[in-house]
């Protein structure tokens, strides 16, 4: 790999990324016991062995890899791996499910063969080793050093292999990067000076492509996926936003008759127990988006049991409408600034709207709760990861609040005002907090990310056991956060 600049590999990063292909399943919210269908694995399986054995050539060896030691299983595990993580996915951008189909499997190749024929196959083999490697420096620089059976077995980093990562090792210590050491005769894995190098190149790397921006954003729609109790946790975990959407309304001047468009829909929520649907009425149309299949599912179940002929869900993303330019009077968004990606989320919304028409979002933006005493002891752990960094808060996504404006005077709006709210927090139990504020809705969701696959699913479920005592320990009048919650709107100019 030393073989390509970084700025090649951040084109091919760029590229896998854009093809909808993914390296590691655990970025679709894939858990350590989920398995394929042997009818899933064949076919994955059986296109690995085809397409390594077609083109993985001595002169694409000698291109990627020049006169340095091959894994064997390289270019066949590189395959099955990709496809094995894309399929996963892609089910749940399709189903909102894990359940990958024999359909959906072959979608994942097919994305996969499209890609090399663009790319080559050399530049998949490139993409698959360096994020790998970067999960595994990435790992050993968290622990410190990792003993070396859990390190060949992935146990820490990686435990959906089936295979053993000994060449991978062999293969990092030939390059300089590892060292392998005993002590009380164990043996374990560190990194060298070189090694921690090469992890600060990696990180570069993957942050200038977007790879790890990516990572977090497929780790909270995965999650957000399976949140089948989001009405039921809202209204109890936030019980104002009732009267917050309501005010919302009134302040963005949505009315009778009005063609609306509603980024992040989820279940519906909004367009119904919000009361959006019912102020627009029968001669408006409100248009409900969310890149969240199963959300789009639940909404459409809603939707069912309401005679509201001008309401319609769809799957899609703000940052590619696929709507007509200029066909909503307005466009709003509640709750979802930090999930989407600007400017092009800005810059498509102004295409949809007619000219005059209105943008308008109501987003909880960035505050700090490190001196309220139930918030500290419950995310303690989260704390010290960030002061390990000289941070004083977990990273969490949220804007600060004069970023809005400024983004939207940057893509072309204008008459923009804000107003700043508040929204309660009640943080009612612990599973219902870390089941919906921060696996569900995504908060920290970005600082989890720092973490290997195992130490998050452990901070997870110390945040989980921490909440329990908390919530025994102070009474539900103290377990409350009012957080800051912004109204801004725009409108293209006429």
């Amino acid at each position: 790999m030393a073989i390509y600049t970084n700025e090649e590999i951040i084109s091919f990063l760029e590229a896998f990324l854009s093809y909808g292909l993914v390296v590691s399943p655990w970025l679709a919210g894939v858990r350590e016991e989920t398995r394929f269908d042997v009818s899933i694995y064949r076919i994955l399986d059986t296109a690995a062995i085809d397409i390594s054995s077609k083109l993985w050539t001595d002169e694409v060896k000698v291109e990627v890899y020049g006169a340095l030691p091959i894994p064997d299983r390289l270019a066949r595990t590189a395959v099955y791996e990709v496809g094995a993580s894309t399929s996963v996915s892609m089910a749940h951008d399709l189903t909102g499910t894990n359940d990958v189909t024999e359909k959906i499997a072959h979608l994942a190749l097919t994305q996969i063969n499209e890609y090399i024929e663009k790319f080559g196959f050399g530049s998949l083999v490139i993409v698959y080793g360096f994020i790998t490697s970067y999960e595994n420096h990435h790992a050993i620089a968290y622990y410190g050093r990792i003993p070396e059976r859990d390190f060949v077995r992935g146990t820490l980093h990686r435990p959906w292999v089936d295979y053993s990562l000994s060449d991978e090792l062999l293969f990092s210590i030939y390059l300089g990067n590892y060292k392998v050491i005993v002590i009380d005769q164990v043996r374990y894995v560190e990194l060298t000076a070189h090694g921690y190098e090469t992890l600060k190149n990696y990180e570069h790397v993957l942050k200038q492509s977007g790879y790890l921006d990516k990572k977090v954003k497929q780790l909270q729609i995965s999650n957000f996926n399976v949140l089948d109790k989001y009405d039921e946790y809202s209204q109890k975990i936030w019980p104002n936003s009732t009267l917050l959407r309501s005010s919302f309304l009134n302040w963005a001047h949505i009315s009778p008759g009005m063609r609306v468009l509603e980024l992040g829909c989820a279940d519906g929520i909004f367009a119904f127990e919000g009361g959006l649907a019912e102020r627009i009425g029968k001669k408006g149309l409100l248009v409900g988006i969310d890149p969240s299949a199963a959300m789009i599912a639940r909404a459409e179940r809603k939707l069912s049991s309401h005679l509201m002929d001008w309401v319609h869900f769809y799957k899609a993303r703000a940052e590619d409408l696929p709507f007509l330019d200029e066909l909503f009077d307005a466009v709003i968004g509640i709750g979802v600034w930090h999930f989407l990606q600007f400017p092009k989320a800005l810059q498509e919304v102004y295409r949809a709207l007619k000219p005059g028409g209105v943008f308008a979002s109501f987003h909880p933006t960035n505050s700090s709760f490190t001196h309220i005493p139930f918030f500290r002891e419950w995310f303690e752990p989260l704390l010290r990861q960030a002061n390990m960094r000289n941070q004083e808060k977990p990273l969490d996504y949220l804007p600060v609040y004069e970023q809005a404006q400024q983004e939207m005077e940057q893509n072309g709006f204008v008459n923009i005002s804000s107003d700043r709210r508040e929204i309660i927090n009640h943080f009612v139990s612990s599973d219902m907090v870390i089941d919906h504020l921060i696996l569900g809705v995504g908060w920290f969701q970005e600082e989890l990310s720092l973490l290997p696959w195992k130490a998050r699913e452990e901070m997870i479920n110390e945040l989980r056991h921490r909440g329990t005592i908390v919530c025994e320990q102070y009474p539900d009048s103290e377990r409350i956060l009012h957080a800051q919650i912004q109204f801004i709107k725009g409108n293209r100019p006429l």
